[in-house]
């Protein structure tokens, strides 16, 4: 059997207060009675301080895997999921010359329109503030010692992301 998953809301504030997620196999269907019992998310709240949504088995798997955050429209009872960031190289080595740059690029999936300054992070120096243009931040990185390179990239809104890049011998 295949159960979708189970997000509890707090009624008031729309915040998520857990995510039950979705299970396969040899499993029970979802049961508020149990969740309540069970889950210490729910423990001391009362049904009337919660909203649940149940999704269908897989529904939405692609945005819950690229998600920072979600909330619920307490007025609409629609989800909103706030994407976490993406970050991209367009190499993975460059030379350690000073010279040789790679192009570190976040964006937002799924067609969203970054609006946030993303601050950049390169082996724990920073923060190197760049704002988006046309939806991408974009930082230059160079290396004048070989070694692998951490980049990290954060916003207030979209949460953390990372990639590395190796800096190599000229």
């Amino acid at each position: 059997m295949n159960v979708g998953r189970r997000l509890y809301f707090d009624r008031v504030t729309g915040e998520l207060i857990v995510d039950v997620g979705e299970r396969s196999g040899d499993v029970l269907p979802h049961d508020v009675n149990r969740d309540f019992a069970l889950l210490p998310e729910l423990k001391g709240k009362l049904l009337d301080d919660v909203v649940y949504i149940d999704l269908e088995f897989g529904d939405m798997k692609e945005k819950f895997a690229q998600m920072h955050k979600i909330t619920l429209d307490v007025a609409t009872l629609s989800l909103q999921i706030q994407p976490r960031i993406r970050i991209s190289i367009d190499k993975a080595t460059l030379v350690a010359d000073g010279a040789d740059e790679v192009t570190v690029n976040v964006d937002l999936p799924f067609d969203e329109i970054l609006t946030q300054e993303v601050s950049f992070y390169v082996n724990g120096n920073g923060p190197f503030i760049v704002p988006p243009v046309s939806g991408i931040a974009t930082l230059q990185v160079t290396a004048t010692i070989p070694g692998v390179y951490l980049i990290e990239a954060n916003t207030v809104d979209h949460g953390r992301n990372a990639i590395e890049v190796v800096a190599v011998y000229a």
